[in-house]
């Protein structure tokens, strides 16, 4: 769409913005509808930096970025926990990825609604973009002050667009007697997967998706946990005290049409948060890529996963282990 400010018969300014036609629909029984469609969102949340660019990620780096998170049959990102870059969001409305916008502070002071509303201003005519979150995880998120905060931001969001459902992304507090889930239209769970069908039963009227879930430990091509070396198995049974398995996480949800999809902990490996360990390790060991974006086993489970129209064989980590014959091994596929 291009739109032109004339002044006297002339051209005084002029932008182009690239529009899509969609509707979007969140259902507290079915899930998400897109154009009326059932749709199971199969999402991952992602950080801003790359190996060997940290966050001035090139526009050619983040095409290829989000290419192999389509490659595997991603088709959401939520992008953790701030406003991205407008060129990558250029790229999923290109790409036709789904995208949860999040806010980054947890603040009803002036200058933090007038960050909220620049973000919202700055990117509702986007088709890539179906929701606007508020927070994450705050720490005030089952009290009534907490609840009142959401109560306004959601306020504000609405009176700048009115066509996207607000969420925020809770990891507690959600049975509490007032609590933020009581004033967005979409609840987002952070892990608490075993609460699902809990929540669903006292709240059957409210949707729900997983905002973030997952945080299972793997790096890439090892087999073989070596917690002095910081080396974890990939074989998705280590996962961090609040998580799960990236199995476990996606079952929970595809055995329930009541919540709208999954957003996986994470897509790519990041630096900070190096959970288990601690220096000299210096990035996550949660992403289904690795920091340069090389896969890792979890890739191929959700290709599995998610990839409904396409025949798929993986074995891991050998069909043929050269070096380990009579030895007892595990494969998964």
């Amino acid at each position: 769409m291009r739109t032109r400010l004339i002044r006297a018969g002339r051209t005084v300014d002029e932008r182009t913005l690239r529009i899509g036609f969609r509707t979007v629909r969140f259902d507290a029984a079915t899930g998400f509808h897109l154009n009326d469609q059932p749709l199971k969102i199969k999402g991952t949340c992602n950080h801003q930096d790359h190996a060997g660019v940290g966050v001035a990620v090139p526009d050619a780096l983040w095409e290829w970025r989000l290419r192999r998170l389509k490659d595997l049959g991603c088709n959401a990102i939520r992008f953790s926990h701030n406003a991205i870059a407008t060129e990558v969001l250029d790229a999923c409305d290109r790409m036709g990825f789904l995208v949860m916008s999040e806010n980054r502070n947890f603040n009803t002071s002036p200058d933090y609604i007038a960050q909220l509303q620049w973000l919202v201003r700055r990117d509702r005519n986007r088709p890539s973009v179906i929701l606007w979150s508020v927070f994450n995880e705050e720490p005030m998120q089952g009290t009534p002050a907490g609840y009142e905060m959401v109560r306004r931001m959601s306020r504000v969001v609405k009176a700048l667009d009115e066509s996207r459902p607000v969420t925020a992304a809770m990891n507690s507090g959600m049975f509490a007697p007032v609590n933020v889930s009581q004033a967005v239209d979409l609840v987002g769970f952070n892990y608490q997967r075993d609460q699902y069908d809990r929540f669903h039963g006292a709240n059957p009227t409210l949707p729900m998706i997983s905002s973030e879930d997952t945080s299972s430990f793997m790096t890439r091509g090892a087999w073989q946990t070596d917690r002095a070396a910081h080396v974890m198995a990939s074989y998705d049974e280590e996962p961090a005290d609040w998580g799960s398995t990236h199995r476990a996480s996606w079952k929970s949800i595809a055995e329930r049409p009541f919540v709208g999809g999954s957003f996986v902990w994470t897509g790519f490996d990041y630096h900070g948060e190096p959970s288990p360990f601690e220096w000299p390790s210096v990035s996550s060991y949660f992403g289904i890529m690795d920091l340069c974006g090389f896969p890792k086993m979890a890739y191929y489970l959700h290709r599995a996963q998610w990839i409904d129209d396409t025949p798929l064989l993986d074995l891991m980590p050998h069909w043929n282990w050269p070096g380990r014959e009579g030895n007892p091994s595990r494969s998964s596929h």
